[in-house]
Formats: structure tokens, C-alpha cells, sequence
């Protein structure tokens, strides 16, 4: 689903050892008639109201390649149907969020409460950590539309590239130990 990380960012001033991202309130919208309830969340009688054309997957951690041309795979079961969107954000989590799962995904992952994006590398040649709770969203139309069958496996491919994260509109490099949560 993400993939095509570049690991460095200048000859010698930042290189990335590790990206996490809290991918959440991720979504698939259905264009056929069948309306199958696939939650991978608790489910709630009113939050499905109005949007039985959509499944919703819980919040996940990822790891994003930091190496070109690596993917990686992330899975998650979804029903047979035309699918016309995948739509997602980053978006930081605690465990009063209102997002379905959320709760679930602090108490397996509590170094992420408040936490959208970790970053660990090195800047001038030492080690720093980067937080954020920055939030952005991931919106894929399929052209044409995504058609599972009960043998299919899915996979969408989003492009990220972190080296771009620390560096302004003219190139010039962002000190990543100065930028983020305190």
C-alpha cells in the first residue's frame, strides 16, 4: 500500500533509518448494490447509518520502506465487490478518539498516543527521533474500479517519499532535531 521511500537526504545531512505512520478512518468505497457490512472495528448500529457502501478498515501502524523500489504489504479482509476509492488519513490517535478501533490500536501501540508519524535517522551524523501528529489524507480513485472476487488479492500502491518531509519549497534542509512534538 506505501512504498518508494528514498533512505537519504543530501550527501551527509540526513539519512533515515526507520518512518511509522498511524494510517486511520481508512476506507473503501463500494459501487455495486450489495450492501455487505465487513467492518474490521466494533460495530455501532449508528455510526453505519447512510454508510453502508463503504468499508472500514481499523487504524494500523506502518512501517515504510526506507530503501528505493522496496514495498510493503499490508492486508486487511475485504469483501467481493467493485470499489471505486480508497480514502485514508494520518492522523494521530488516542484512546478517547471517536475513530472505531482506536482504543484497540493505543493499547498495542502506546509509544503512538497523540503520535502520527515517527521518524528515526541521523542528522549531520547524529542520531535524532522526529514526532509529529501532523495529519494528511490519502485519497486513490481506481480507473477503472477495483472488481475483488473471492480469489483476488488486493493491493494498492501509494508513493511516499520522506526525504522530500524535511526540506522547504527552495531545497534547503530542515534540522529535523528542531521540528515535531516536544
Amino acid at each position: 500500500m506505501l512504498s518508494d521511500s528514498t533512505p537519504a537526504l543530501g550527501a551527509s545531512e540526513i539519512t533515515l533509518t526507520k518512518v511509522q505512520l498511524v494510517l486511520s478512518h481508512i476506507e473503501l468505497s463500494r459501487i455495486d448494490s450489495g450492501c455487505v457490512r465487513a467492518d474490521t472495528t466494533d460495530d455501532d448500529a449508528s455510526d453505519r447509518l447512510g454508510d453502508c457502501h463503504e468499508i472500514k478498515l481499523a487504524p494500523m501502524l506502518v512501517d515504510l520502506p526506507i530503501t528505493p523500489d522496496a514495498k510493503v504489504e499490508l492486508s486487511a479482509p475485504v469483501p467481493p465487490g467493485k470499489y471505486r476509492n480508497l480514502h485514508a488519513r494520518i492522523t494521530a490517535l488516542t484512546a478517547d478518539s471517536r475513530q472505531r478501533g482506536a482504543a484497540d490500536f493505543i493499547a498495542a501501540n502506546p509509544d503512538f498516543a497523540g503520535t502520527s508519524v515517527r521518524i528515526e535517522g541521523t542528522y549531520q551524523g547524529k542520531p535524532f527521533t522526529f514526532v509529529s501528529n501532523l495529519r494528511s489524507e490519502i485519497y486513490i480513485p481506481f480507473r477503472p474500479p477495483l472488481d475483488l472476487t473471492e480469489s483476488t488479492t488486493p493491493a494498492v500502491t501509494v508513493a511516499v517519499d520522506p526525504s522530500r518531509w524535511f526540506k522547504t519549497e527552495n531545497g534547503t534542509t530542515i534540522d529535523p532535531t528542531t521540528v515535531g512534538l516536544d
